[in-house]
């Protein structure tokens, strides 16, 4: 998959992720929600899948982040990041050394995250996550903050109103599932770190967050989005323990179970 990802000006952000992985509750990189805005993409393995973005950008409120006459050597006064994959020449940790992300994981495996010289955009170079055999089938995540100064973890965080993004992405012909593939995220301009907070009913204060995830087989698209108020499991006895869950909840200040015992 090839990936152009843009942010627009808007929404507490302190986040952009931008990678593949099938962990998407105990993995701080991919959840949604790792202090200000974050976006990330995840594969749930089963597939190999390759991609880039070419700019993350921000936007007016009116508009939907980008234009042709723009690119990450020279963007949009209105973009909050861009990304082409271009620096580095085509070696990985060199063109990782280079960017705004902070890391992520499976960055230090090139089973998991690489760069490819096919199936990109435009340019020479596109972000490729082949979910190898030796790596466990197993995606990445490039996670990009939001720092008011320096790109650094634990740093301080801008605000904004509104975001968009966009992103050109390209799945193998065998690729057949994807799950929390695309994530924006936000807290609070001083709340760098992730919350936790999977199973759990939002209060619309301590984060948010939001994925974009493919059907099956198809890829196509739909959002993924916890929201207060939202609809939740109250069968997940099944296959979590719902206690548990509604206790680490409760110690967060999220209403999940104040009605009733579920997971959402």
């Amino acid at each position: 998959m090839r990936g152009l990802l843009m942010i627009g000006a808007g929404a507490v952000v302190a986040t952009i992720g931008f990678g593949c992985d099938d962990d998407e509750v105990t993995d701080p990189w991919t959840s949604s929600g790792s202090g200000g805005s974050s976006s990330s993409t995840g594969t749930a393995g089963g597939g190999a899948t390759s991609s880039t973005s070419t700019s993350t950008s921000t936007s007016t409120s009116s508009g939907t982040g980008g234009s042709s006459n723009f690119s990450c050597a020279s963007p949009d006064a209105n973009w909050v990041f861009c990304e082409d994959f271009e620096q580095g020449s085509g070696d990985f940790d060199s063109w990782l050394a280079a960017s705004d992300f902070i890391g992520g994981p499976g960055t230090d495996d090139r089973g998991r995250v690489d760069l490819a010289t096919d199936h990109h955009q435009s340019g020479s170079y596109s972000a490729f996550m082949p979910a190898s055999p030796d790596s466990g089938y197993q995606g990445a995540s490039l996670d990009w903050y939001a720092c008011d100064g320096a790109q650094a973890s634990n740093c301080a965080l801008q605000s904004f109103d509104q975001l968009y993004f966009r992103a050109w992405i390209r799945f193998a012909d065998d690729h057949a599932d994807v799950h929390h593939f695309m994530n924006i995220s936000g807290s609070q301009p001083d709340d760098y770190w992730y919350h936790g907070t999977a199973g759990c009913m939002p209060n619309g204060s301590l984060a948010m967050g939001t994925t974009v995830d493919h059907r099956t087989d198809t890829h196509e698209s739909f959002f993924y989005t916890y929201y207060p108020g939202m609809n939740c499991d109250t069968n997940c006895g099944n296959y979590a323990d719902v206690a548990a869950i509604c206790a680490e909840c409760a110690n967060k200040g999220l209403p999940t179970c104040d009605q009733q015992q579920q997971c959402c």
